[in-house]
């Protein structure tokens, strides 16, 4: 049996270390949520500490995401559910994953201010911006999309002529044709003796 003939197994999907470092963060988060609403007085600046630095990471891998996606957007085909939601750019496992973790900060960021309203728990409504921002970073690095259409592009010196009884090329449009064109001015109002 030569080596090319060697069966493959099942390929793990790509991008396996931004899926769980973004159920690590969630996991993270749920605890310290959970920390605070129980104890408010004493683990209050664990669960702001948390919430604040994840919103801060989320909005930097957004950043590095929209550079990868716009780097991607020259050959690729990309599009907001397959970037943001990974509707059909990453296999479904990925997808299921990466979806319940941006669940998961949601439940627990609202769940929590809901249990505590009016209190700093509030920030943790501003989490799931790390959700979103990890399924982009992955769609952008990892995602499959259609190759980008080529638009048709004419040659230089073959441009269409223009329209008989105009120079310009605009049908005669710039000369006053056309319904506008073809007006009479109308006279002046007799003024009214007294």
């Amino acid at each position: 049996m030569s080596m090319t003939d060697r069966p493959t197994g099942p390929t793990r999907p790509a991008g396996p270390t931004i899926v769980r470092a973004d159920w690590v963060a969630t996991a993270v988060f749920a605890a310290a949520m959970a920390l605070t609403a129980a104890l408010p007085d004493e683990f209050v600046a664990i669960g702001v500490a948390v919430s604040g630095l994840l919103f801060a990471a989320g909005i930097a891998i957004f950043a590095v995401a929209y550079a990868r996606a716009v780097q991607r957007s020259r050959t690729d085909e990309l599009d907001l559910p397959g970037l943001f939601f990974l509707v059909h750019s990453a296999p479904a496992a990925v997808q299921r994953s990466m979806m319940g973790a941006l669940v998961a900060q949601l439940v627990v960021g609202i769940g929590a201010a809901a249990l505590r309203p009016f209190t700093p728990l509030a920030f943790g409504t501003l989490v799931p911006v790390f959700g979103l921002a990890m399924a982009a970073l992955w769609s952008a690095t990892h995602g499959s999309f259609p190759p980008r259409r080529q638009l048709e592009r004419r040659p230089r010196g073959d441009t269409p002529a223009p329209p008989r009884g105009s120079a310009s090329g605009d049908g005669g449009r710039s000369q006053g044709s056309g319904r506008a064109g073809n007006r009479r001015p109308r006279p002046a109002p007799a003024r009214r003796s007294r």
